[in-house]
């Protein structure tokens, strides 16, 4: 019986680390590996996704992840249902294409749902730094654990 190569997973980001860091610090490191969980995870085997808003075939490292309501509004930042993979024509030349974005949120996650995101947008929304690092870590060691899965 041959011996199967034990997967190590990734280890929490070191409070030592990062703790540090201003909230803006944590906020772009937190936008990266979110990026990476919205890019990565409805991608095959092959790592290939379909933007959620043409539906053109790509590898989920050259796509962007969209936001439905946009970045800036921070209550739905990091909301994964706010959040789609999109290839950067769609993102970025064509304004995040809102109207198919919407369908498509609707759609996947139920009638009113991008409707619900909007209004939440509207709220002010403010993450501590523990929060930061909570989800940096939560994202950071699922983005380990998909590029596994999925050969990344």
């Amino acid at each position: 019986m041959k011996d199967q190569k034990k997967t190590k997973l990734p280890r929490p980001e070191s409070l030592k680390k990062i703790c540090d860091k201003s909230s803006l610090q944590l906020e772009k490191i937190l936008d990266r590996w979110f990026s990476y969980f919205i890019r990565l995870k409805n991608a095959d085997e092959y790592g290939m996704i379909k933007c959620i808003t043409c539906e053109k075939r790509i590898h989920w490292k050259e796509a962007d992840c969209g936001h439905y309501v946009k970045r800036g509004k921070s209550a739905c930042r990091f909301h994964e249902q706010n959040c789609g993979e999109q290839c950067k024509h769609c993102n970025r030349q064509r304004n995040g294409e809102e109207q198919a974005h919407r369908i498509y949120i609707d759609k996947v996650y139920g009638e009113g749902t991008a409707g619900f995101l909007r209004l939440k947008g509207r709220k002010p929304f403010e993450m501590t730094k523990e929060e930061y690092i909570e989800k940096i870590n939560h994202y950071k060691m699922t983005v380990k654990q998909l590029k596994i899965i999925k050969g990344g």
